[in-house]
């Protein structure tokens, strides 16, 4: 029973890694020559290639929690990390061009939220401290209460050294106090001001 298990697995995983290599880059939507669209094409093509990025971090988020090999593991999650560099990476500029009522713009949203969960947990299993704060400023902008919920389980879970967390009140913390989880970071999360006199 624990053979056909193991096999099973190893079928999806085999299945999922393959997905996640015809996502890499979005190399579906790279048959589109962009010098053959206009604007629009173009701005839809640049959504299409996050979707790719997305769907293929997600896949290797679940792909590396039920490896056992620890390398390969970790090549994983630094595979996802990729994925979500090139998300956030393209997410700025489409936020811009995006009605940030509309559904696009908060789907993107929704889904850079859910990516930095997955950022913050590569990072934990890959023992990148450093990178810890930086994820911490985005979530804050992001206002979702659940993402810090989310961080915290991570953290009780991972053996990150006692001096890259620190308190609350220490005068760079790791995790933001309340009252600056609204302050001015620059970050792809940031909704558009309205211009002055409007």
């Amino acid at each position: 029973m624990a053979e056909l298990k193991n096999a099973r697995l190893d079928a999806t995983a085999d299945i999922i890694t393959t997905i996640c290599k015809l996502f890499e880059g979005g190399m579906f939507v790279d048959l589109l020559s962009e010098d053959d669209l206009d604007d629009a094409s173009r701005h839809d093509l640049a959504l299409r290639r996050m979707f790719c990025d997305f769907l293929a971090a997600s896949l290797l988020t679940g792909l590396a929690r039920a490896e056992d090999h620890r390398e390969t593991q970790l090549q994983h999650y630094l595979t996802c990390r990729t994925h979500i560099d090139s998300f956030r990476s393209r997410l700025e500029t489409q936020l811009i061009r995006l009605e940030p009522d509309g559904a696009p713009y908060t789907d993107s949203r929704h889904k850079f939220a859910i990516l930095l969960a997955y950022d913050f947990e590569a990072t934990a299993r890959l023992k990148k401290w450093d990178d810890w704060k930086s994820i911490i400023d985005e979530c804050a902008l992001a206002n979702d209460i659940r993402l810090f919920s989310t961080i915290a389980d991570i953290v009780l879970s991972t053996d990150a050294q006692s001096e890259s967390i620190q308190s609350p009140l220490s005068p760079n913390p790791l995790f933001p106090s309340i009252s600056n989880l609204h302050s001015n970071i620059p970050s792809p999360l940031q909704r558009r001001s309205k211009p002055s006199g409007t």
